[in-house]
């Protein structure tokens, strides 16, 4: 049997000037979580790569008048959800690519999909999806690596367990 893993990506703007800032939207409508803070991002369409996927998802929810150039993207994370009782060597059964930008053309505009933009200097992760909490800290770390990471969910949805992966190597693909 042919598992097939849905493919993510979601890219976070970063201002680097102190006091660090992040960029949060309300997504209006998610199946995840309305209402709740998060960045730019989406699905993967079919043939289209995680960075390609990067450019268009924040052009669309900006609506068409903030866009990205390929050069900017920089990679942080590979996130793969899986659900306990499937096995480590198959495919998750979701992957969220990861990327923060700290510079961007055009302006940040509120669309459809997302709402209520602003700049965090304190990342409200109450907010926020609660795998967030696990996984962006350190994203918006200083740390210049990539990393990894399988979250595992229980039958009821809950975390179960987390393992991190550190180095390139760990996000080869993104």
């Amino acid at each position: 049997m042919f598992l097939q893993t849905s493919k993510e990506v979601v890219v976070f703007v970063v201002q680097q000037l102190a006091p660090k800032k992040i960029y949060l939207a309300r997504m209006a409508r998610n199946k995840l979580g309305k209402d709740i803070l998060n960045g730019f991002g989406g699905k993967v369409e079919l043939n289209e790569g995680y960075r390609d996927a990067c450019l268009r998802e924040f052009a669309q929810e900006n609506m068409q008048k903030a866009w990205l150039r390929f050069s900017d993207l920089r990679p942080r994370a590979l996130v793969n959800f899986r659900k306990s009782d499937r096995a480590i060597k198959d495919p998750p059964n979701r992957s969220l690519a990861i990327y923060t930008v700290s510079t961007y053309c055009g302006t940040l505009t509120d669309s459809d999909e997302m709402v209520d933009g602003n700049w965090y200097a304190n990342i409200p992760y109450e907010r926020m999806l609660p795998t967030d909490g696990l996984i962006l800290p350190k994203v918006f770390s200083n740390e210049p690596h990539r990393f990894s990471v399988n979250i595992f969910f229980d039958a009821e949805g809950r975390v179960e367990k987390s393992e991190f992966f550190d180095g390139d190597y760990a996000c080869s693909g993104i």
